[in-house]
């Protein structure tokens, strides 16, 4: 649990926290809740760098032990925190502080969920938009100095891989799950299911997949591995039954589409709800194209156009089952053994 406080009256002169902690050198109201993370750091047993043990790292990179007389406590009437030289300083609350979140933006103006949000997929973006990229003239590959176009030798295993390993360089207590094969997401961080597309951006791409559309209406996971669109319906009238089809928008709970332009090393991050263009095909039954969609790179879907985008992506699946049966109904409806 983290918490804001009221006020902070002293100043304290802790170094700086890799890893989701920083907290500045001065007094003011800023980094409150980030010396709560480390409070919350000192309080957890199995982490808690007392008698010496432990080690944070300031501005320069140089470890530091950190020594705590004793582990502190956080209370309204105010607990007492440590610094490296041992000097004790309170933290005053005026009353029990509310909660916060880990990835709370206040930067950004927004509100905590929308903030958390934000921060999460803007680091995604930063991270995938290093990964594979080679060096102008040649095929090495490299962190950063890069021509943008992406390494062709580099598959979406590895990507993935390199991509998780850079999120946790700065945020190293991310949960970041690579999917197994056949799953309906290629990689969840910490919690957003993201499908992860390497194209040249030169034809539609082949973007159906019943359960991630039932989880972005839905929030829920409990959709079948098999199904058909029959199986589908059913399962929306049940969710609709249950009053679980979300009538707001809620990312977190949304599919995701990452896409690197395997030419230019171009990154696009979107929500399924925030595709511009859906585009119906028989044997397919949902195709995106991304050349169109990185040229509406700014394109999203505003709360007020939530649930008509939601129809509208339903729309435009139905239309190609309905094309793919009237495409099909003669030889369906043809009696075989009059041909034989």
């Amino acid at each position: 649990m983290l918490y804001s406080s009221g006020r902070i009256t002293p100043n304290i002169n802790l170094p700086i926290i890799r890893g989701g902690l920083h907290l500045r050198e001065d007094s003011s109201l800023d980094y409150e809740s980030e010396l709560c993370d480390l409070m919350e750091l000192c309080m957890s047993p199995d982490k808690c760098p007392t008698n010496r043990e432990g080690m944070v790292f300031d501005k320069s990179g140089r470890k530091e032990p950190v020594v705590f007389d004793k582990r502190p406590t956080l209370s309204i009437q105010g607990g007492m925190v440590f610094d490296k030289s041992g000097r004790k300083e309170p933290v005053v609350f005026d009353k029990q502080p509310p909660c916060l979140n880990k990835w709370d933006d206040k930067k950004k103006g927004t509100d905590t969920k929308k903030g958390m949000y934000q921060y999460l997929t803007d680091e995604i973006r930063n991270a995938a938009s290093q990964v594979g990229n080679i060096i102008a003239g040649g095929n090495k590959r490299t962190n950063g100095c890069a021509d943008g176009r992406l390494d062709s030798a580099l598959k979406e295993g590895p990507f993935l891989e390199e991509m998780r390993a850079k999120l946790l360089q700065t945020n190293p207590t991310w949960d970041i799950q690579i999917s197994p094969p056949r799953a309906s997401c290629d990689i969840i961080i910490n919690g957003l299911q993201i499908n992860l597309k390497m194209t040249d951006c030169k034809t539609s791409d082949n973007s159906s997949n019943k359960r991630a559309i039932y989880y972005s209406i839905t929030g829920q996971t409990d959709y079948p591995y098999s199904s058909t669109w029959n199986d589908f319906l059913a399962k929306l009238e049940e969710a609709k039954a249950a009053n679980k089809i979300k009538t707001v928008r809620d990312p977190m709970t949304e599919y995701h589409y990452l896409v690197k332009n395997k030419s230019t090393g171009e990154v696009l991050f979107k929500s399924i709800f925030d595709i511009h263009t859906y585009i119906s095909n028989p044997s397919n039954d949902l195709q995106i194209n991304w050349k169109n969609e990185f040229a509406n790179k700014e394109y999203y879907t505003s709360d007020e156009q939530y649930l008509n985008k939601v129809a509208t992506l339903l729309e435009c699946v139905q239309k190609s089952v309905r094309d793919m049966m009237q495409r099909n109904s003669a030889f369906a409806q043809t009696n075989i053994r009059d041909l034989l």
